[in-house]
C-alpha cells in the first residue's frame, strides 16, 4: 500500500516524490563535499568561487528562457531534457575532473539545470490541489535533506580510502542512478493540463517572442507594489542558500571540527526535517502559510546567529545551530514556494516563476566570488551575511498581505502516519 502521504496526491506528484531518492542518494552527498572536493583536486578558493560564479552566470541566462522553454516543450520533456545534460552529464564530469576547466565544464552544463527549477516544480504541483501543494514541496525537500543520513559513511568512507578516491565513485555511481531516475520519471508522469494548454497556446510563437513576452509579464506583476515583498522573500532566501559554499571548509579550518563530527551535520539536518514532517507540520493544519513561513524564518535567522558564536571546538553549539537551522530552512523552503506557486495565475505561472527565478540569478552571478572573497579577508563575515539574508527575509514575510497569498490552510492529511504504512 502506498502511504498515505502520497495515496490521495495526483500521478505527477506521487511519482515526482517517489523517485525523488534517486537523485538524493548521490546529489545530497557530493553538493555537501562539492568545495572539500575542489580543494582536495587542488583548487585555491579563489578558483572555486570563479566556477561558482561561471555557474550562476550561465544558470541566469537559462532562468531567462526556462518559462519560454517550459511552455514551448511543456514541463514533462523539458525536465527530461534539461535534467540529463544539466545533471547526468555534470555528475561523469565531475567523476573525472583533474583541474579547473573540467571543474568549469561540468560548472557550465550544470547551470542549464536552472530551467528544471521551474519545470520540475510546476511538473509535480501544478495538477494538486492547493491544500495539497505543501505536503508535495515537502516530501521533496525532506527526500533530498533525509540523503543526509549517507553522509556519515561517505565521511567514513573517505577516511579510509581519501576525500579524493571516494567522490570520484559517488559522483560516477550519481550519473547512473540520475539517469535512470529522469527516463523512468518520463515514462511515467504525464503533462500538466495547464503545460497542455501552455503548449498550445506557444506552440507558434518563437522562441525570442516567448521570452519577450516572458519578461514583459514579470515586469507588468513587478509594478504591483503587493509584489514587491514576495520577490525580495524569494531573492533572499535563494542568495542565502546560494553563498553557502564554504561551510565544510570553515568547520574544519577554523572551528577544528573533525571530518568524522562533520560528516554527521546533514544527518542531524535529516532527523530534525523528518521530526519535522512527522510532528510539527500536523499541528500546523489550519494555519496560514505566511505566518508559517514568517516563524520559519524566523527560527533560520535564530540559527546563523547561533552559529556565529561557535567557539572552536564547540561540538555541542554547533548541533545546536545546526537544529535551528535545519528545522527553519525545511520549512522556510516548503512554505516559501507554496506560497510563490500558488499565489501566480495558471494562465503565466511557468513564466512568471522563470522570471522570478531569473531575477535571483542575475543578482546571484557574482555570489560565488563575492563568498571566495569574504571568506579569505575573514571567514565569519561571510555566515553574518547568510544571517543578514534571513533575518532580510523574515522582515519581507511580514511584510506580505494574506491576500497576496494562497487561502488554503495547511492539509498534512495525517502524516503521522504516512511513512508507517506500507
Amino acid at each position: 500500500m502506498r502511504p498515505i502521504l502520497l495515496k490521495d496526491l495526483p500521478p505527477n506528484a506521487r511519482y515526482c516524490v517517489l523517485l525523488e531518492p534517486l537523485w538524493a542518494l548521490t546529489g545530497t552527498v557530493v553538493l555537501y563535499y562539492a568545495t572539500l572536493y575542489m580543494k582536495s583536486v587542488g583548487l585555491s578558493n579563489l578558483s572555486i568561487g570563479v566556477i561558482l560564479s561561471a555557474n550562476l552566470y550561465t544558470a541566469f541566462l537559462f532562468q531567462i528562457i526556462a518559462g519560454a522553454v517550459t511552455d514551448r516543450l511543456g514541463r514533462r520533456m523539458t525536465s527530461l531534457v534539461f535534467d540529463l545534460i544539466g545533471w547526468a552529464l555534470p555528475m561523469a564530469l565531475w567523476a573525472i575532473a583533474t583541474n579547473f576547466w573540467i571543474f568549469l565544464i561540468a560548472a557550465l552544463f550544470n547551470a542549464c539545470s536552472s530551467i528544471v527549477n521551474t519545470s520540475f516544480n510546476l511538473l509535480a504541483t501544478e495538477d494538486t490541489p492547493k491544500d495539497g501543494q505543501p505536503r508535495v514541496f515537502a516530501a521533496i525537500k525532506l527526500i533530498a535533506m533525509g540523503a543526509g543520513l549517507l553522509t556519515p559513511i561517505a565521511g567514513a568512507l573517505m577516511g579510509q580510502y581519501g576525500v579524493v578516491s571516494t567522490l570520484r565513485v559517488i559522483y560516477g555511481v550519481g550519473a547512473v542512478m540520475m539517469s535512470v531516475l529522469f527516463v523512468w520519471r518520463h515514462r511515467l508522469v504525464h503533462e500538466t493540463a495547464a503545460g497542455r494548454a501552455a503548449m498550445k497556446r506557444r506552440g507558434n510563437t518563437g522562441m525570442a517572442r516567448s521570452v519577450a513576452t516572458n519578461l514583459r509579464l514579470f515586469w507588468q506583476l513587478s509594478r504591483q507594489r503587493r509584489m514587491w515583498p514576495l520577490v525580495g522573500l524569494y531573492v533572499a532566501t535563494s542568495l542565502a542558500v546560494t553563498i553557502n559554499v564554504f561551510q565544510v571548509v570553515y568547520l574544519a579550518d577554523n572551528l577544528g571540527i573533525g571530518a568524522d563530527t562533520i560528516s554527521w551535520i546533514p544527518a542531524l539536518t535529516a532527523a530534525v526535517a523528518l521530526l519535522c514532517f512527522l510532528v510539527l507540520l500536523p499541528r500546523l493544519r489550519g494555519r496560514s502559510v505566511v505566518n508559517t513561513a514568517r516563524t520559519a524564518l524566523a527560527l533560520s535567522a535564530a540559527g546563523w546567529l547561533l552559529f556565529l558564536l561557535v567557539p572552536r571546538h564547540g561540538v555541542f553549539l554547533l548541533m545546536l545551530s545546526s537544529t535551528l537551522i535545519a528545522a527553519g530552512v525545511f520549512l522556510t523552503e516548503s512554505y516559501r514556494d507554496t506560497i510563490v506557486v500558488g499565489t501566480l495565475d495558471d494562465k503565466d505561472r511557468a513564466a512568471m516563476f522563470g522570471a522570478l527565478q531569473s531575477v535571483t540569478a542575475m543578482m546571484a552571478i557574482p555570489s560565488g566570488y563575492i563568498a571566495a572573497l569574504l571568506y579569505d579577508t575573514r571567514p565569519r563575515l561571510l555566515f553574518v551575511v547568510i544571517f543578514l539574508l534571513y533575518t532580510a527575509g523574515a522582515i519581507f514575510a511580514w511584510m506580505l498581505r494574506p491576500a497576496s497569498a494562497p487561502s488554503e490552510e495547511v492539509d498534512p492529511s495525517t502524516a503521522e502516519a504516512a511513512w508507517s504504512e506500507a
